[in-house]
């Protein structure tokens, strides 16, 4: 009977889901890796044991491993010359072309170049407002989505010249008509001309459909009907790569700093579902031993001593995301991500080293508040400190709740006065009983195999 492991990111994003799936492949032998929410905005970083790298965004993470395939379900938003540019610098290192290991679902959304320009436009128009975006046209992706209806560009589209050429010359006369008013609304942002020069470009379509034709016709991935997946996952154990973190959830995250996809393990539960999976499913949540968030929105246990002493050397600023902060573990926040995904099997904490030999270390336990927030504590903490959980929410609730932790202080409790890798099992002890969940791996470098 074959296996599935779903993993996710337990955070804001950039936990470490693509390192525990990298090492999940070798110890498993899983020879397939499901993406099953987001696009081509992740940032999945693997280090192999040769010491090669990658920033895994729409190929699984566990392709340093031969005959490992990917595919990409209907729930993935899919940017086709993104994976070309990808695949150039991957073959690179894993002697082969990714593309004849990639399989695409036929009816996966397709982000186009339209929908990146106008993602980035309503981010420079926002300025100082801005949600946090990775600029790559995920959101636009999304909303599209639910308003072209029949007019939405999918991967089954590509194969057809005429048809695809048709759908993103509609496409390209509406954000035109967006792109002109985000320019006359916005006259002290000059720096919008150039996004809509972009979108006025002479034979811009023409040339992207035949993009489109190529690359659905010649480049060796494999589009194929939904059904594909349930005879795959029966030949061949299989990870779900889950994307973004269940913090940023599109409807459990804390609006507006969220991304517009399911985090949870909602999506991969619904596929397994749809397919009739009967084998043994096991769900992994993935953390850090201490706290991350890129970009704006609530980060109670944010610390700039720590950001200084422990700065991370693959995510840095970026120009649509910000800054990358860093905090101390905060269990109010855990403990709400694992209510949310309706809990986990078992737990990988990761970047442990990180905190090696730097002096205490410190946990968030509780928050503290002014008293003009105390009617707002009554209704988004419970009295033993930790977030209430609704099943049912409402994105106002989830502003408010955003809202209220932004303004929250840290209590800190310290777990250890240092942390060097003799003693390191006090403290993943110590998160262990307080999240209830023991650690399959525990990361104390950058390389997998150090995975304990």
């Amino acid at each position: 009977m074959s296996q599935v492991r779903l993993v996710i990111g337990l955070g804001f994003g950039d936990e470490g889901k693509g390192q525990t799936v990298h090492r999940l492949a070798e110890l498993t032998g899983s020879k397939l890796v499901v993406r099953f929410n987001g696009g081509s905005q992740a940032a999945h970083n693997v280090i192999d044991s040769r010491g090669v790298h990658h920033n895994f965004s729409q190929f699984g993470s566990g392709s340093f491993f031969p005959g490992v395939e990917t595919y990409l379900s209907r729930f993935m938003l899919v940017n086709p010359l993104n994976i070309l540019a990808e695949a150039e610098i991957l073959a690179e290192k894993i002697g082969a072309d990714p593309l004849l290991r990639m399989m695409i679902d036929e009816s996966c959304p397709i982000i186009t170049p339209l929908q990146v320009i106008i993602n980035q436009m309503k981010e420079t128009a926002a300025d100082a407002h801005r949600k946090s975006s990775c600029g790559k046209g995920i959101g636009e992706t999304v909303s599209d989505l639910h308003n072209l209806k029949e007019m939405m560009l999918f991967a089954g589209d590509l194969k057809n010249l005429a048809l695809t050429r048709e759908k993103l010359k509609f496409l390209q006369l509406r954000k035109l008509d967006l792109a002109e008013q985000l320019v006359d609304e916005n006259p002290c942002r000059p720096q919008l001309l150039k996004y809509l020069k972009r979108l006025q470009r002479p034979n811009y379509v023409e040339k992207l459909a035949q993009a489109y034709l190529d690359f659905a016709a010649k480049s060796g991935v494999r589009i194929l009907p939904a059904t594909a997946l349930a005879k795959m996952l029966v030949k061949n154990n299989s990870i779900f790569e889950g994307a973004q973190g269940v913090l940023l959830d599109a409807e459990y995250g804390f609006w507006p700093h969220v991304t517009p996809t399911k985090t949870t393990f909602a999506n991969a539960l619904t596929l397994l579902a749809e397919a009739n999976f009967t084998g043994e499913v096991e769900k992994i949540g993935v953390i850090r031993a201490y706290a991350t968030r890129h970009g704006n929105g609530p980060f109670p246990s944010h610390d700039l001593n720590l950001e200084k002493a422990i700065p991370d050397c693959h995510n840095v600023f970026s120009e649509w995301q910000s800054d990358f902060r860093i905090g101390w573990f905060d269990l109010p926040l855990a403990k709400y991500a694992l209510q949310v995904c309706g809990g986990v099997d078992q737990l990988v904490i990761t970047n442990t080293d990180r905190l090696f030999n730097n002096g205490p270390v410190k946990v968030v336990e509780k928050y503290s508040f002014s008293p003009a927030d105390n009617l707002l504590a009554r209704e988004f903490l419970r009295t033993d400190g930790n977030l209430r959980f609704r099943s049912l929410v409402t994105r106002d609730h989830q502003q408010n709740l955003g809202n209220f932790l932004s303004r929250c202080r840290p209590n800190l409790k310290i777990v250890e006065q240092n942390l060097y890798r003799k003693n390191y099992q006090t403290y993943v002890h110590w998160l262990e009983k307080k999240l209830g969940i023991s650690a399959q791996f525990v990361s104390l470098s950058p390389n997998h195999q150090t995975f304990n």
